[in-house]
């Protein structure tokens, strides 16, 4: 219900002030709206985040923007990281579904699956703490958006609404302090992917 009425209200505010549409958001949660995800400081995110958990598919972009942040986050005590990709079986009608999307050939998907994990093993993994822990998941669910969860709020992209391979993708800050309801929405579905048997972890060190 409230991704159908967020599509609503983003359909209004595309054309209208968008303090008129201020109290639907605050009730469900939500804190600010984009429509280019390039503008959000996402650095300063990381750097202030202890737990950061995040849905990309298939996307290396977000490490390679902000690799500099994740090695300082991932060397911190204490500090999660942990990443859900798509699963790197083209057979797989998830696989397909994603190719078909953002028109790519199998072999093009495959590689980009490739290139994220080469940046997480050689860009990221070797500057892990002690006392920290990396973990990336495989799975076939694909949610209806891409998610980035930082400790207590989150950004959620409707990447379904976009036609194409785009910035110009709705986005979402959702904050837990606000309403919950929609906050922990998210949570459990990040972990309901993590622990699907239709997910599988991949063997990185920890």
């Amino acid at each position: 219900f409230v991704f159908i009425e967020s599509l609503e209200h983003v359909k209004k505010i595309e054309n209208a002030d968008t303090n008129s549409e201020y109290e639907f958001f605050k009730k469900c949660g939500i804190s600010a709206y984009h429509n280019d995800f390039s503008q959000i400081d996402f650095n300063s995110y990381i750097a202030a985040s202890n737990h950061i958990k995040i849905i990309l598919l298939y996307s290396n972009h977000f490490l390679k923007i902000y690799i500099d942040a994740l090695q300082k986050f991932v060397a911190k005590d204490g500090a999660s990281l942990e990443l859900v990709i798509l699963t790197d079986n083209p057979s797989s009608n998830s696989y397909k579904y994603i190719a078909e999307k953002f028109g790519y050939t199998d072999n093009e998907l495959k590689a980009k699956l490739d290139d994220f994990i080469k940046i997480l093993q050689d860009d990221i993994i070797p500057y892990k703490g002690t006392n920290s822990r990396i973990e990336l998941y495989y799975t076939e669910l694909i949610p209806a958006y891409t998610l980035y969860i930082f400790d207590d709020f989150a950004y959620i992209t409707l990447y379904k609404t976009a036609p194409q391979r785009t910035n110009l993708i709705p986005c979402f800050r959702v904050e837990k302090s606000y309403d919950s309801s929609f906050f922990n929405f998210m949570l459990n579905d990040f972990n309901d992917i993590k622990e699907s048997k239709k997910s599988h972890m991949a063997n990185f060190p920890n």
